[in-house]
């Protein structure tokens, strides 16, 4: 914004700097910002060499205009003019900074120039960013900007009081010549720094409970610079928006399973049977799937408008085919020098209802973290249902953990979602948490259907999610076989399936790597659901027979077999107990 000239100053120091000998006051040497350390030099000139060099030394200084862009708090930005002596002969020099800023300490800029060009060097910041907590939303919009001037090792400070804006500042520079302005440009913004403060996980996801129960998650806390955070935590409580709080966008799905071995096969948390499907090679990292071949396959039905997908990028990562609803959408390439989390935009815009989101790996080192589900509200919990302990602290190199704990007491069944602030001086950490609500259901059964293609039996109990294989495969459609158990049902656990390109066949068991069955070019493609391992009330035997010329594996509930045996089939015992 342009400042009105005071033409009463600019007078009396015209004829301060022509009427007497000229001494202009300086900074000292720069010390930072809190003023200690500066002392003053004098200029002296006799009043015959001035008007002799005003005569025929002009001062220049360029650019006339320079664009600072934005200033964030506790950032710093820069800039310089160029300061020359046109017409030979020294030149003095003399700013008081832009107008209506307040000097530190009461004291300009000084300095002296000759036929040799030299620099006005300038810096600016906002030095005041308030906490999160217990601050007037009004005074949070204003901060307190700070130019700092330096030329020929000297430094003069400038402070003023500014809300959020853009700002176009004059900067008058006077000579005995006359004065020149300058103009800063620059916008004052909301925006917090990025804190020095790294927190692992930066999502949590507590699966599915039901209502009444508790749970508890962990979270690691570490500090990448030297300095000592100190830090607090606040969980806004419902109703409580805090300004610049970036809003919940969606619910987040992790596929992290904690109850799996270090370097072990992945298989979903139990919370996901039914809606997390894989296929192909995938083993643990960290506890997330991490590709270990090529064409590796991750299905994920979700119901909303829009899907996003987190992944690692890194020196080992790999490449991902993104399809939603059997339809390529995107391409991903995970290499990167630096190990990160990535968070990958897919698809918005789709019909509210079920899709089904498809990971084929390009190649192994692609490591999936979740996905982020769009369309769906999310609900905000009682008072006091979300704590974190300790609630505050000071990190130096040290790591912190954070227990975070959740009481669903008398909360209805939905989606809940809340953010955890890690507030501090240098900047705040936001951690989502979300978790779905569920209420307690009788048991609950799958369907599971079987399809055929020639001595290939393949079953599913989701053969929606399979329609494209299943179409291009040539399978044919023969009715429901039978019907297994929904995941967590108690007594169960899950049923695997494997696929065999080689004899082009699918084999059937709870058992991982079963010594019972050589797994030889079996892959495998995760679970179709929950099987019982003892006779339960109202379930009956499920039976396996095998082809030894063809190698393939049939299943059903009738001790006959249906008169598989025709075919060249051979009983091969019973595979677990269904409905």
């Amino acid at each position: 914004m342009l400042r009105p000239y005071k033409t009463g100053s600019i007078v009396m120091i015209m004829v301060f700097l022509f009427s007497s000998p000229l001494r202009l006051f300086a900074a000292g040497p720069a010390s930072g910002w809190d003023g200690k350390g500066r002392g003053s030099v004098s200029l002296d000139f006799s009043l015959a060499t001035a008007k002799e060099e005003a005569g025929r030394a002009v001062l220049s200084v360029a650019p006339r205009e320079i664009d600072l862009g934005d200033i964030n708090f506790d950032e710093v930005t820069r800039g310089q003019f160029s300061l020359k002596s046109i017409g030979g002969g020294n030149i003095a020099w003399f700013t008081e900074g832009p107008e209506g800023w307040a000097q530190l300490p009461d004291q300009g800029l000084a300095g002296k120039l000759s036929s040799d060009q030299d620099y006005l060097h300038l810096s600016i910041r906002s030095v005041r960013g308030p906490l999160a907590e217990n601050v007037d939303s009004a005074k949070r919009k204003s901060y307190n900007v700070q130019l700092k001037l330096e030329a020929g090792g000297k430094v003069a400070g400038f402070s003023r009081e500014l809300p959020v804006g853009t700002y176009r500042e004059p900067l008058r520079i006077i000579s005995p010549g006359g004065s020149r302005t300058v103009f800063l440009n620059f916008r004052v913004t909301d925006a917090k720094p990025e804190s020095p403060l790294v927190v692992e996980p930066p999502r949590l996801d507590f699966g599915v409970m039901s209502s009444g129960k508790q749970a508890t998650k962990q979270i690691r806390i570490t500090n990448k610079v030297r300095d000592t955070i100190k830090w607090r935590v606040i969980v806004p409580k419902p109703g409580d928006e805090k300004p610049g709080l970036p809003p919940m966008r969606g619910e987040y799905v992790s596929f992290r399973n904690d109850d799996i071995k270090t370097g072990s096969i992945y298989l979903p948390a139990a919370h996901l049977k039914g809606t997390l499907d894989i296929s192909g090679i995938w083993v643990e990292s960290e506890g997330y799937p991490a590709a270990g071949d090529s064409n590796s396959a991750i299905r994920f039905k979700f119901s909303g408008t829009g899907v996003d997908l987190y992944a690692w990028q890194g020196p080992e990562g790999g490449e991902l085919t993104v399809y939603v609803d059997e339809q390529m959408i995107q391409f991903y390439q995970l290499n990167s020098p630096e190990r990160s989390r990535k968070e990958l935009p897919v698809i918005s815009g789709l019909p509210d209802g079920p899709h089904v989101i498809t990971l084929v790996s390009g190649e192994s080192g692609s490591i999936v973290e979740g996905v982020r589900v769009y369309g769906k509200e999310l609900m905000r919990g009682n008072p006091g249902w979300m704590t974190v302990i300790p609630n505050s602290g000071t990190t130096t190199r040290e790591m912190d953990y954070l227990s975070v704990r959740i009481d669903t007491q008398q909360l209805t069944p939905g989606s809940y979602g809340e953010q955890i602030i890690l507030a501090s001086d240098h900047g705040d950490v936001v951690v989502e948490a979300f978790v779905e609500i569920r209420a307690d259901q009788t048991l609950k059964f799958l369907d599971v259907y079987r399809y055929v293609r020639n001595h290939n039996y393949l079953y599913t109990a989701n053969p929606q999610a399979e329609a494209g294989r299943l179409q291009k495969g040539g399978y044919r459609k023969e009715g429901i076989a039978f019907r297994l158990f929904a995941p967590g049902t108690p007594g169960t656990t899950e049923f695997y399936r494997w696929y065999n390109s080689k004899t082009d066949d699918h084999y059937y068991s709870y058992i991982l790597n079963t010594a019972a069955k050589p797994m030889k070019d079996y892959l495998l493609e995760g679970s179709i659901g929950n099987i019982a391992t003892s006779k339960l009330t109202n379930t009956r035997e499920l039976y396996r027979w095998y082809n030894a010329e063809t190698g393939g594996h049939f299943y059903t509930i009738d001790p006959k077999g249906e008169g598989i045996a025709k075919k060249g089939y051979k009983f091969d015992g019973i595979a677990g107990y269904v409905r």
